[in-house]
């Protein structure tokens, strides 16, 4: 199969016309499973076996951050890629890989933690942060999760360019970032006893936050060929 053709002339027009609020009419977009996809033969062993292709380079990056090997995200892009083979796109859709590292990676950004687990990510560490500890927070500070993750962001938006349009990261809610950073259950109680301190620290995961989604815009917008999504 020859690959996959990009967003139509007139589908790029109707998004644009859509979001810049000169057309009222619905946006239909619609994804056939042209024909079946063998994903067992694709899988690789170390693959989760409950995995959905879409969660699949949630994993591999994981492994490429566990071991600094990048072999785990490849197969999984390539994973991906064979189940975007076997789709057609009907009405307003296109070819799109979604980067799903998992919703509210940030945490994994401030933390360097990540648990795959039941075809998802969870980003609670083992020992949840301080508030203190999320207020001495740097912003532009980088641990090492997040430059492997940098890199395989980069590594995906190259492998799809001219192929699919690749979106940015499920980044999280800047309180479910702080969720997964002091537990759901303290960070209630952190906003009944201390409401100035969450203030503060959403703050500063907010600015964390506006940093990693400038920094992956920069990574993909210039593979998507202008294209944006999310």
């Amino acid at each position: 199969m020859g690959e996959i053709n990009l967003v139509s002339d007139q589908t790029r027009e109707m998004y644009e016309h859509w979001w810049e609020n000169r057309n009222s009419d619905p946006l239909f977009a619609i994804y056939i499973e042209g024909k079946r996809f063998e994903n067992e033969y694709f899988r690789k062993g170390w693959m989760d076996r409950s995995l959905y292709p879409g969660s699949a380079l949630a994993q591999g990056m994981e492994f490429a951050v566990q071991t600094g090997d990048f072999r785990y995200l490849d197969e999984s892009i390539t994973y991906v890629h064979e189940h975007l083979r076997t789709l057609e796109f009907a009405g307003e859709a296109f070819p799109h890989v979604e980067v799903n590292l998992g919703p509210g990676v940030v945490a994994a950004f401030i933390t360097g933690y990540s648990r795959f687990g039941d075809g998802t990510v969870w980003f609670e560490p083992p020992s949840p942060l301080t508030l203190e500890e999320i207020l001495s927070l740097n912003p532009e500070a980088e641990n090492n999760y997040a430059t492997i993750a940098m890199h395989g962001i980069e590594r995906i938006a190259r492998y799809f360019d001219g192929i699919a349009v690749v979106s940015q990261t499920d980044l999280g809610g800047v309180l479910d970032i702080l969720a997964s950073l002091r537990t759901t259950e303290q960070l209630l109680i952190d906003m009944h006893d201390q409401p100035e301190l969450v203030n503060d620290a959403a703050r500063i995961v907010e600015r964390i936050w506006q940093r990693y989604f400038t920094r992956i815009a920069d990574i993909v917008v210039p593979h998507n060929g202008g294209l944006y999504t999310s």
